[in-house]
């Protein structure tokens, strides 16, 4: 997000000679449901006659969102996000969010997960992480707050999503010197952290790709009509249509989501076969050839959650 270029640049508006015709906001959003922090600053503004500080209205937004008064430890984990995540420079490159490489197809020295987005941090992965820990050592304090809850597992979410990003460069760089001790180890952390996030996404329904899918089966009146509603769903987060689409066109991917399941099912067994592939290949021995990616995707869309099982 780009909290203080959304304040000001919403008021610098209002002040233009043009001002007087502005009568409103609004988002046009693509991936929906998500980082409610921006959406609430976002709407709040025609609200608000004079400019204010993003720090000032974030001090207000978090009592209200948690309907208590706020830990000095969660007022100092939002502002390290305010200050990092939040603020993120004007011509950050891509279309979205800093991209979590765990969703990624395979590969060394990887710039992003979609086509037009990127994976490259601004800010370092410490602030994820210092956040994530004062959330934490509070989190006893808030148990049964819902928003509170879901903000933790984002906020954690994104730490451990940071963290991979930095191990994947180090795990490609350990390839580049032929490190075959260093990089099995890599990869078996690289491995492992996909399935800690898939773990920490599960304990929420926001954060889990079968409350998408059973979402869609539920509009079907027919099994015929589940069945296709469900298909339309998995392919859009994974494929989005035929190989043509996903491999030429760039569209693999392109509406990936680090969700609980879709994380275990198919973006772990993806990197597993790559990594063993790479591995093998290391260590001297018969690599044979490389994963079709696109056929894996395609199998999990067409039986989400039986990838694993037909790999095994």
């Amino acid at each position: 997000g780009r909290m203080n270029q959304l304040v000001n640049g919403y008021y610098d508006a209002c002040a233009h000679p043009n001002g007087k015709t502005l009568c409103g906001v609004g988002a046009t959003p693509e991936g929906i449901e998500n980082n409610p922090v921006m959406f609430e600053l976002l709407f709040e503004l025609p609200w608000r006659q004079e400019r204010f500080r993003a720090d000032d209205w974030l001090q207000g937004y978090l009592k209200a969102r948690y309907g208590t008064a706020v830990k000095p430890e969660v007022l100092e984990a939002w502002r390290a996000l305010e200050h990092t995540v939040y603020n993120a420079p004007k011509d950050y490159p891509g279309e979205g969010t800093v991209e979590s490489l765990l969703c990624a197809r395979p590969g060394f020295h990887l710039k992003k997960t979609s086509t037009w987005g990127c994976s490259e941090l601004f800010y370092s992965p410490d602030s994820t992480a210092k956040a994530a820990r004062l959330l934490l050592s509070v989190g006893d304090s808030y148990a049964g707050n819902n928003n509170f809850e879901y903000d933790l597992v984002d906020v954690v979410r994104q730490s451990l999503a940071d963290k991979g990003n930095s191990l994947l460069q180090a795990l490609s760089e350990s390839y580049d010197r032929k490190d075959r001790e260093g990089f099995r180890r890599q990869s078996d952390c690289f491995l492992h952290l996909i399935l800690l996030q898939d773990e920490l996404l599960s304990t929420r329904k926001e954060f889990s790709v079968y409350t998408w899918l059973d979402a869609a089966r539920a509009l079907g009146k027919t099994d015929a009509e589940r069945e296709l509603y469900e298909w339309n769903a998995s392919a859009q987060i994974t494929v989005w249509g035929d190989s043509i689409a996903a491999n030429a066109g760039g569209l693999h991917d392109y509406s990936h989501r680090e969700w609980s399941g879709l994380l275990k099912e198919l973006y772990y067994p993806r990197w597993k076969a790559f990594l063993v592939w790479k591995q093998a290949e290391l260590d001297g021995k018969p690599a044979g050839a490389a994963p079709d990616f696109y056929e894996m995707e395609r199998r999990w869309a067409e039986t989400p959650g039986q990838l694993g099982q037909l790999l095994e």
